[in-house]
């Protein structure tokens, strides 16, 4: 069951590279030159998880009949900050799902929590120490 306040840790760890923990999972973060995500792909994957996730179990729980699905995320970087600017996203639903339902599945994606936290930014608190 997901935990609703994991927490995360983010340590640089030998050779430099980042691992992200939670729980008993381990992540290597990177650049665009290592074999691994980027700060901004994790963004977009769980945003894109989340809202998979959120979606397929209320079709589940609803008889909707989704045989398979793929999300398409795209950002737009902006300068002055430097930052996601915009989130172009693509969704292909396959089965057969009515019209009526395929209103109700994206409704339902769109109030996914990562969903729901970018669209209403949270406040952002850093403390640092030596």
């Amino acid at each position: 069951m997901e935990q609703d306040n994991a927490t995360v840790v983010v340590e640089r760890v030998e050779g430099g590279a980042l691992e992200a923990r939670s729980r008993d999972v381990t992540l290597r973060v990177g650049r665009a030159s290592e074999d691994t995500f980027r700060s901004v792909e994790l963004l977009l994957a769980a945003l894109g998880s989340c809202m998979l996730g959120t979606m397929l179990v209320f079709a589940e729980n609803t008889g909707v009949p989704v045989e398979g699905v793929r999300l398409e995320l795209t950002p737009t970087l902006a300068d002055g900050p430097e930052r996601v600017s915009r989130i172009d996203m693509s969704l292909r639903i396959t089965g057969d799902v009515e019209p009526r339902r395929l209103a109700s599945l994206r409704r339902v994606a769109e109030h996914c929590k990562v969903h729901a936290t970018l669209a209403h930014g949270p406040e952002l608190m850093l403390s640092v120490e030596a």
